[in-house]
């Protein structure tokens, strides 16, 4: 039998002592196809829901989309938007300062 190979441990590696919330599929893909999307999708309560909701749905169902002339498939989760969205001007300041970080964080790491 052959054994699994760990990989080398870095010692010296740093480790983040902040979580970013993970937001929706549907506000990952609202990003990547650089379209407007509110940023209550990025505060504590907007994650929070996406979670439950990714909970809910089935993680393998998929949905037809049309991308750049092909039709191609895309999860469920990144075609529907919450009904429970705020608007950015209904956030409180607390709100909007935390879905601002995620934000950036977010577009960061899609290239923006």
């Amino acid at each position: 039998k052959r054994k699994p190979k760990i990989n080398d441990f870095d010692a010296e590696a740093v480790v983040a002592d902040v979580l970013i919330p993970c937001p929706s599929q549907y506000a990952l893909q609202k990003i990547k196809g650089m379209e407007y999307i509110e940023l209550w999708y990025f505060s504590p309560e907007g994650c929070r829901e996406a979670s439950d909701n990714s909970r809910s749905t089935v993680e393998n169902s998929f949905g037809l989309a049309k991308v750049d002339g092909y039709v191609a498939f895309k999860p469920m989760a990144s075609f529907k938007a919450s009904q429970k969205v705020l608007q950015d001007h209904d956030l409180s300041w607390w709100q909007f300062n935390i879905a601002k970080m995620s934000f950036l964080v977010h577009i960061d790491k899609c290239g923006w």
